[in-house]
């Protein structure tokens, strides 16, 4: 790389920095500028212009060299995502409050991704094979199914009444928990039956059973490695420096495998994360070091991420807003579901949803992750519509939450 490049990346390394220490919620903003900040949106948005959607500042071999970044903090999400199911700490929540959240998620994903898949098709005018616009919806109705706790977070302070409040930070935990175990079955799949792959052509049952069972040997076998490595390997002692060397390391490790054997480095993690906060007497301590990194770690994605897009615009205009109405639409409408299948008899508002339209990190890194697979030419027009829609949600999430659960007085 040039001298020149060299102080393009130093000078955004000073920026995410500087954005990380400032955003996030760590500073008091202005009120119009403070959920753009708590998002991230602001590295999304330098990446993309600082990338090929920009002005092009960097390079393709500047871009290849520093995908190791995207991988690593993809591993730092997921790993960070697992260690909150622990399973001592879930039990102990009424599963009326699980059937409600995990129905919402999958109303909301039945809901948009069948809209989002007629959006593609009929904005692109037949220039994408119906596979791909199959998958492109799907992978969109993914990312729409879960809630952001950041944004639950930021609603805390509103007058909401206390069970509403207590319900969507619950249901923010959760409802991440399908979209994931979908998008693992549909990288299972993908992997098994490319698209574009004719009838037939994957062989006899057996072999397409074989096919299956290795992707779900890789998916099982980084996961669990990595949870029991972190578990033996990860020290007793309070030193912080080679706490956070262990724990990056084997982070890293097993994120770099998954992807150099064409697995997901988020979902891979995601399940060391789970086994390890399973297992360990120490994931406290571990769990301490992954929130202390989490702000600087999550800004280099998101402004990786945004460095990598590439789409048009045209088609971005159209539909972002489509996916915004269907997600608005989706999470009212899971909300109500959820409602009156499990909490009929409780004080949560029917109307619960309107408290759930935040789409944060997770999202995103779910979107970045199915466009590292590289299964699709819309992969970049999927991830670029759900960055473009949580920002939406960011700013119009807020106020609905308080015009619709707002009126209830507080108890």
């Amino acid at each position: 790389m040039t001298t020149g490049t060299w102080l393009l990346l130093a000078a955004l390394a000073v920026l995410v920095l500087a954005g990380a220490k400032w955003g996030f919620g760590r500073q008091r903003l202005p009120g119009f500028l403070r959920p753009l900040a708590d998002s991230g949106a602001g590295f999304v948005a330098l990446g993309v212009l600082a990338g090929p959607q920009g002005v092009n500042l960097l390079t393709e071999e500047t871009l290849f060299k520093i995908t190791p970044l995207l991988v690593i903090a993809m591993g730092w999400i997921g790993f960070l995502y697992g260690t909150h199911l622990e399973w001592r700490l879930m039990r102990r929540y009424p599963r009326s409050l699980y059937g409600a959240g995990l129905l919402a998620a999958m109303v909301c994903f039945f809901m948009v991704a069948p809209v989002s898949w007629w959006a593609l098709d009929t904005f692109t005018g037949g220039a994408y094979a119906g596979p791909e616009l199959m998958v492109a919806g799907i992978v969109l109705g993914i990312c729409a199914a879960g809630t952001a706790p950041a944004g639950v977070f930021r609603l805390s302070s509103r007058r909401f009444k206390p069970a509403d409040r207590n319900a969507l930070q619950f249901f923010a935990a959760v409802d991440d928990i399908p979209p994931v175990l979908l998008l693992a079955g549909t990288y299972v799949l993908l992997q098994t039956f490319p698209i574009g792959t004719p009838p037939g052509a994957g062989g006899q049952v057996a072999a397409i059973g074989l096919a299956v069972a290795k992707w779900l040997l890789y998916f099982l076998g980084l996961g669990a490695g990595l949870g029991i490595i972190t578990h033996w390997l990860f020290p007793r002692g309070d030193d912080i420096r080679e706490n956070s060397l262990i724990l990056l390391g084997a982070i890293s490790l097993v994120a770099g495998s998954a992807m150099a054997l064409g697995f997901s480095p988020l979902l891979a993690t995601m399940l060391g994360g789970v086994i390890f906060a399973n297992m360990s007497p120490r994931k406290e301590s571990a769990y301490g070091l992954l929130v202390q990194h989490e702000h600087n770690l999550y800004a280099v994605f998101l402004l990786v991420a945004g460095l990598f897009l590439s789409f048009d615009w045209g088609l971005l205009l159209l539909l972002a807003p489509v996916y915004l109405l269907a997600r608005g639409l989706g999470k009212l409408a899971g909300g109500y579901l959820g409602w009156r299948a499990f909490l009929k008899d409780s004080p949560v508002s029917p109307f619960i949803g309107a408290g759930m339209m935040s789409q944060g990190g997770m999202a995103v890194a779910l979107a970045v992750s199915f466009r590292q697979g590289g299964f699709t030419s819309l992969a970049d027009l999927v991830t670029s519509v759900v960055i473009t829609v949580m920002f939406a949600n960011d700013l119009l999430g807020p106020p609905l939450a308080q015009r619709v659960l707002g009126r209830r007085k507080a108890q």
